[in-house]
């Protein structure tokens, strides 16, 4: 059995949390002008979503670090296989859910035939699936990028990094000078979530200082208040979301710093049995959150009578980290619970293979 690395489950656990709380309080309904809404309310929602924004990098970042690069042993349909097995079949199984309910709003309209062929080509369902497309083309690559990752150098590796650095300032730069970032762009082969893959892969094998990176995250925190009240005026969902250099900046220092800290070290007692059961369960949880945070506990009466914003954003990211983990634990527990949450417990609640 391959050992577990501790910092992986640590990184894994925080990034599953982030997503949670990213997700937990109240949407403001869509058109209600900025000046209506309450300042408290409009920084905790700001705040709740920038501070956690590093969750998607994080998740990107984790599987360059645990997948790069593939074994030259394994055929590359073995691999393919293997890695995918694990990802597919959930992906398909809540695409069917969610375009059941009707949960894609931009596809709505379209005839089912047209959703289902769109599959393997656009994220169907809720919003949350995109990020697990993304993913499979990225495992899709792995086979590809391994030759040259098991043969390159360091040099070549922050070559290539440092162009995609470069993409993540193109937010600010637009401003300033006119970008091409279709595919006539001259960095287009070297931006999107693909860097944030090879970027787990480079810290997994070396270190950046955390005296450079800890000074730059503590800048990067109060950019959007800056934004705002300096009036910048960039664009929230550009220039501080995924794909930016601020958040870059904070994700690599919490992947560097979870790394010192835990690097060859053992979690015991409770702290260490729940970092590794939402560890386990994290592709469930992912999964499974939004569904039972916006069907269930929104509607909660106990979460309705709080009147108090912030209290009640932390009462429904408690509840659902709550209901998720206990629906996926007995989930773990039914035959071929991997191919519905990516997991499989060892003690199952009946095994199917047992002779009498």
């Amino acid at each position: 059995m391959k050992q577990r690395i501790l910092y992986y489950d640590i990184i894994r656990t925080l990034a599953c949390l982030m997503v949670i709380m990213m997700h937990s309080p109240y949407e403001i309904p869509k058109g209600t002008p900025l000046e209506n809404v309450p300042r408290i309310i409009a920084s905790f929602l700001g705040a709740c979503s920038y501070l956690t924004t590093p969750c998607v990098p994080l998740f990107f970042m984790l599987s360059g670090a645990l997948l790069l690069p593939c074994g030259l042993d394994r055929p590359v349909f073995s691999y393919v296989n293997k890695c995918l097995k694990r990802l597919v079949c959930p992906i398909l199984l809540f695409t069917i859910v969610s375009l059941y309910f009707g949960l894609n709003l931009d596809m709505i309209n379209r005839p089912l035939w047209y959703r289902i062929i769109s599959i393997p080509f656009s994220y169907q369902g809720h919003g949350v699936l995109w990020f697990l497309y993304v993913l499979v083309g990225l495992y899709l690559l792995v086979p590809i990028i391994s030759p040259w990752l098991r043969q390159t150098s360091r040099r070549s590796i922050e070559l290539y990094l440092s162009l995609w650095s470069v993409s993540l300032f193109y937010p600010y730069l637009e401003r300033y000078v006119w970008l091409e970032t279709s595919t006539a762009g001259i960095l287009y082969y070297f931006s999107g979530y693909i860097g944030y893959f090879l970027l787990g892969y480079y810290l997994r094998e070396y270190d950046i200082s955390l005296k450079i990176m800890i000074p730059l995250t503590i800048v990067c925190i109060p950019l959007p208040v800056l934004n705002k009240y300096c009036g910048w005026n960039y664009d929230f969902y550009k220039a501080f979301w995924y794909l930016s250099a601020p958040v870059a900046i904070m994700s690599v220092t919490l992947f560097l710093t979870i790394k010192k800290i835990f690097i060859g070290k053992t979690l015991s007692g409770l702290t260490g049995k729940v970092v590794n059961i939402i560890s386990n369960y994290s592709l469930g949880i992912y999964l499974i959150h939004v569904f039972i945070m916006r069907l269930i506990v929104w509607k909660l009466p106990l979460v309705l009578n709080i009147s108090n914003y912030i209290v009640q954003s932390i009462v429904i990211f408690c509840l659902t980290l709550l209901m998720t983990t206990f629906i996926c634990w007995i989930l773990s527990k039914l035959p071929f619970s991997q191919y519905v949450i990516g997991y499989k417990s060892d003690t199952p609640f009946f095994n199917i293979n047992k002779r009498k």
